[in-house]
């Protein structure tokens, strides 16, 4: 598993409650906590990612060369990937703060690989192998 050591349930629970504990004081104090997306591009073309909110309204347009990452923060709503002409070629639901195992509590971010046309959200396992190493 990496650098991930294995969870039992009653961590995940813990972790779990944390963010729910989080995400109740930051809205008494009247600020939403942000929410990261890691994007990794694993096709061989440059695409930009744009990222919408529910009434459908653009919040953040990333660029992401090949094989790089970019991080944007996200919300509920819906992530558009196009390629170098415009056109859109993937398009997926995205849902925060997600489940365990898509949702890296520690670091408040989730991750998605951008792959033959599709925006797939991946292990934490997986997306943090694309994070630049801290020494």
């Amino acid at each position: 598993m990496g650098c991930v050591p294995p969870t039992s349930p009653a961590s995940s629970l813990v972790k779990v409650l944390r963010l729910i504990a989080f995400l109740l004081v930051a809205q008494l104090n009247g600020c939403v906590p942000k929410i990261y997306g890691v994007f990794h591009n694993s096709l061989p073309y440059s695409v930009t990612v744009t990222l919408l909110n529910p009434r459908e309204q653009p919040y953040c347009s990333i660029r992401i060369p090949s094989g790089t990452v970019r991080r944007c923060d996200v919300q509920y709503g819906t992530a558009l990937v196009a390629d170098q002409t415009g056109k859109i070629i993937a398009k997926t639901v995205i849902v925060q703060p997600g489940t365990g195992r898509y949702f890296d509590f520690d670091r408040k971010q989730c991750y998605f690989d951008i792959k033959s046309s599709r925006l797939v959200p991946v292990a934490i396992s997986e997306g943090i192998r694309w994070l630049p190493r801290q020494e």
